[in-house]
């Protein structure tokens, strides 16, 4: 247990560097770009990002995940990765380029359709990057891969963006920030990871990146319809204007928790593919357990601290985001979770239970769309809270079937989990409402983040008893003196 664990504490511990600077800087600029660019501007970025992912799945057909599952590489494995990679990149340009036109008829934009085929090149340069990105996340160089990322955004996209938005190119500003940062970001990559460029390789070896690709990207192209239907049907039936508000929303609702969750599970995927049963439950219970208990305290807060949020880093006039934010809040937890456990799954080549669930909760989204589109924005909200909780606890039935965790364990995770949420919203609740309202706006969200922050802080003290059983805490108190001196001694034993 304690190399895995090593591994996924040395991943989680450079990504959460890189989640740090990443975050900061995000907010920065969506401060900054929230205020030099209008909602249309964001609104025709969203639809031409939920169009072009309609592609995305199959890009590269899962050969990032192959790469980084298959047991040994040989040679011509790499060439033969590269080269399916590629080719699929450039076929989806060519569809996306051919398409644009008719995409922006069907939505009566006529802008759409030369976003969408600029941002059509973010597929090679997708192609180009993902063997590079994949060795290295085989090789677990956690490190490398936190300053390409971090890189990219802060230099690729924000400063990019920026200027470009203050120059005044409207939604220009944004194709150029995505473009430099893909462009960037491939660039690192290959710079840490310089292997061969070639096309020599096996039929066999080819073949086996399309098997498990296939069945990878159909999972994931489920999964991004379930993900993406809401953004397509407010764009059509509400406009762009609808359309960048909810996206907006829809981001400050996913901000906080995504980059934690992306850590989690980029560094807790190739360390599981290698492990047996019961060192994937410690390690999918230590990653559930501080992901849950982040992801619940931050969410729900959120709801109480909603207007202060969009006010302070939107502007007033984003106000309409508020009810948005509000409802999406409750779906970010499970959504997060469900993810984590899809991880998992993927590790462990259990693919078949996966797609069964990703294509019954993408039915039932759609029926809940119907129902919910004439309460408008706030239903079709309201169908993806339904939607994510179906998906997680039909995810965790799951993984109890798979791994038999036992059941003791998996109810005090869950416990500490709902425990931090609830106290988040109490305090932020009450930090919202103790100061009055001539207090600026900015001055009330850092009151309200203290609050959710000493609401985790003191459920992880009152808990730490009752975490002290689970076998995989009392390991990592052994490994980590600093947490040893947290949990009781005398459960260590």
């Amino acid at each position: 247990m304690g190399s895995s664990l090593s591994k996924t504490l040395h991943g989680i511990g450079w990504g959460g560097l890189s989640t740090v600077v990443n975050v900061l800087f995000q907010l920065v600029f969506m401060a900054v770009m929230a205020r030099l660019l209008d909602p249309v501007h964001f609104g025709l970025i969203a639809i031409a990002n939920v169009m072009l992912r309609f592609l995305t799945y199959f890009a590269q057909l899962g050969v990032g995940p192959a790469l980084i599952q298959k047991p040994e590489l040989i040679d011509g494995d790499v060439r033969a990765a590269l080269s399916v990679s590629l080719s699929i990149s450039a076929l989806c340009t060519v569809i996306a380029i051919v398409a644009a036109p008719f995409i922006a008829d069907y939505f009566v934009m006529p802008m759409l359709a030369p976003v969408i085929q600029a941002l059509s090149v973010n597929f090679l340069l997708g192609g180009l990057s993902a063997v590079s990105l994949s060795l290295l996340r085989r090789e677990m160089r956690f490190k490398h891969i936190a300053i390409i990322e971090s890189s990219a955004y802060v230099v690729g996209y924000g400063l990019v963006g920026i200027t470009l938005a203050y120059f005044g190119f409207g939604v220009w500003a944004l194709v150029g920030a995505v473009l430099s940062q893909s462009t960037l970001s491939a660039s690192l990559a290959y710079l840490f990871s310089r292997h061969e460029f070639g096309w020599r390789h096996h039929k066999q070896q080819r073949v086996h990146f399309f098997k498990f690709g296939a069945r990878y990207s159909l999972i994931g192209f489920i999964e991004f319809l379930s993900g993406s239907l809401d953004s397509l049907i407010i764009g059509k039936f509400f406009g762009t204007a609808a359309a960048g508000i909810y996206g907006r929303a829809s981001l400050l609702s996913n901000l906080p928790v995504q980059q934690p969750a992306n850590i989690i599970t980029r560094a807790l995927f190739p360390v599981i593919s290698r492990l047996g049963d019961q060192r994937q439950i410690a390690s999918l219970q230590i990653s559930v357990l501080v992901l849950g208990s982040y992801a619940f305290a931050i969410t729900l807060g959120m709801i109480a601290a909603a207007p202060d949020i969009v006010s302070v880093l939107l502007g007033d006039k984003w106000l309409e985001a508020i009810p948005i934010l509000q409802i999406l809040a409750l779906a970010v937890a499970p959504q997060y979770l469900s993810h984590l456990v899809g991880v998992t799954l993927d590790a462990m080549g259990a693919l078949k239970p996966k797609l069964r669930i990703q294509a019954g909760v993408l039915a039932l989204q759609i029926a809940a769309f119907v129902l919910l589109l004439p309460y408008g924005v706030l239903g079709i909200a309201g169908a993806i809270v339904l939607a994510e909780w179906t998906r997680f606890i039909l995810m965790t039935g799951v993984i109890i079937r798979l791994l038999h965790p036992p059941m003791h364990e998996f109810r005090l995770i869950l416990t500490v989990m709902l425990l931090a949420g609830l106290s988040s919203f109490g305090l932020i609740w009450l930090a919202a409402h103790a100061l009055p309202p001539e207090v600026p706006r900015w001055l009330h969200l850092l009151l309200e983040i203290i609050a959710g922050g000493v609401a985790l802080v003191g459920v992880s003290w009152v808990s730490r008893k009752a975490l002290s059983r689970l076998p995989v805490v009392g390991e990592l108190a052994r490994r980590l003196p600093r947490l040893g001196r947290f949990i009781p001694a005398s459960k260590l034993n």
